[in-house]
């Protein structure tokens, strides 16, 4: 805020006694109309900020064009904090200087916002040009590419606060960076709704042998490279196809059989499947239950980020299933995961926390875990165990681009996410095993 100078005076605004600060641009009007002054106005009593006010091509709020920008503070509350944050005892710690990795880590709140400044531009743009190699961006026009650059910092400028919070996870920019938190739900996530009764005709029972402190099914080979689902809504297909249904596979023949996602996009409409709108895993099983199995990439073809014509063919099909179980409980969860295998997850992924996570141990506590919540389906392979606590190993389809080349680590207490609410397995038919 050093660039901002107090005004003499109060005012009055939304009927609140305010000082104001004042940034003027004191340079000549560039093209685009970089001219003008910024006014925060604060509460004379609380210290509280009540509006912030702009003319002009608005670079601190990311606008692409020049306009009015009134923001009033309606609310203000601090929170929630993690109570980790306070946990840290600095005795205990064996300090150091910082390394090369994090000595220029985004730590200091003021570096966001001199980004903002119109200063920061050739550094802004620098930032997003960065971004867009990365990933291989392309935009149609000027205009679309400054509101993906505006997102862009605003995104960044998240996941800078997340890190200065000290959680047990960080995040980072990724190739979601660009995208509004409405377009990731949009594109990514099952719009079909759970139902209470899934029609599953069994529920996983517990078995007496205790359970391993950790257990991970990619350590054995049951598992299958991590995909990208890209911008179609078929999260669906890879828990119960890439992942179950493929883990159970590996059990009976003892070999990885990638089993084809488009198949069941492009066929299961008739059990309510709604390709890249959103699906749900025990549909798919009834499909595949009724059709005697589903094909493999080879044979039916590799996804297509789209859906098309049906072609399964019967006789090329492989898996048939019998039925399908729920797993509900974290005890059910990891006794499945170990004495069965992979399991179909439903998760809440709708938080920028689980969009740009980055690594480490997931456990924010905003993420919901009721039925209605869960817009995500992801594959459980595993848990492991960091400071007492368990976190289920979780397969996203994402790609290996996002997470932990492509997983999370998500905190099985209080289950986080969901984790536990609905998983499910496939049972093959005997014939199959």
């Amino acid at each position: 805020m050093t660039a901002f100078e107090p005004m003499y005076g109060k005012s009055v605004v939304n009927s609140r006694n305010c000082y104001s600060w004042k940034y003027s641009v004191d340079s000549k009007p560039d093209a685009q109309g970089r001219l003008g002054v910024y006014t925060l106005y604060v509460d004379v009593d609380t210290n509280e900020p009540v509006r912030f006010h702009y003319i002009g091509h608005n670079v601190m709020l990311g606008g692409s064009h020049m306009d009015e920008y009134i923001l009033d503070y309606e609310y203000i509350r601090a929170g929630p904090v993690a109570p980790q944050i306070f946990s840290y005892r600095v005795a205990s710690m064996n300090c150091t200087p910082l390394g090369p990795d994090v000595v220029n880590a985004p730590l200091r709140p003021t570096n966001d916002f001199h980004l903002r400044m119109p200063d920061g531009e050739t550094q802004r743009a620098d930032a997003f040009d960065a971004f867009m190699a990365a990933h291989e961006k392309a935009y149609v026009d000027d205009s679309e590419r400054a509101r993906r650059e505006s997102i862009f910092h605003a995104n960044v400028q998240y996941i800078n606060a997340m890190n200065r919070q000290g959680n047990s996870y960080t995040l980072a920019v990724n190739h979601l960076a660009d995208k509004t938190p409405d377009e990731m739900r949009r594109h990514f996530h099952a719009k079909a709704r759970h139902a209470k009764d899934n029609g599953a005709q069994a529920v996983h029972a517990l078995s007496s042998a205790s359970l391993p402190e950790e257990f991970d099914w990619r350590n054995r080979g049951g598992v299958t490279p991590v995909k990208d689902q890209g911008h179609c809504g078929s999260c669906w297909t890879f828990g119960c196809d890439d992942g179950a249904l493929e883990g159970q596979l590996f059990k009976a023949k003892n070999e990885t059989i990638r089993l084809s996602q488009q198949n069941l996009i492009d066929c299961s409409w008739d059990e309510g499947n709604n390709a890249c709108n959103g699906g749900l895993d025990y549909q798919a099983y009834r499909w595949i239950i009724k059709h005697g199995g589903l094909e493999t990439e080879a044979t039916y073809g590799s996804y297509k980020n789209q859906p098309g014509f049906c072609h399964f063919n019967a006789s090329r099909a492989v898996a048939p299933i019998a039925s399908f179980v729920n797993v509900s409980g974290v005890p059910a969860l990891n006794d499945a995961l170990v004495n069965v295998g992979p399991l179909s997850v439903s998760i809440d992924a709708a938080l920028p926390s689980f969009y740009f996570y980055a690594g480490g141990y997931y456990n924010d506590i905003e993420c919901k875990s009721g039925l209605d919540d869960l817009d995500h389906s992801v594959l459980a392979v595993g848990y492991t165990t960091y400071n007492g606590e368990k976190y289920t190993l979780v397969k996203n389809s994402w790609s290996t681009h996002w997470g932990e080349k492509g997983y999370i680590k998500i905190a099985q207490k209080n289950n986080i996410c969901g984790v536990a609410t609905i998983a499910t397995y496939p049972v093959l038919q005997k014939t199959a095993a």
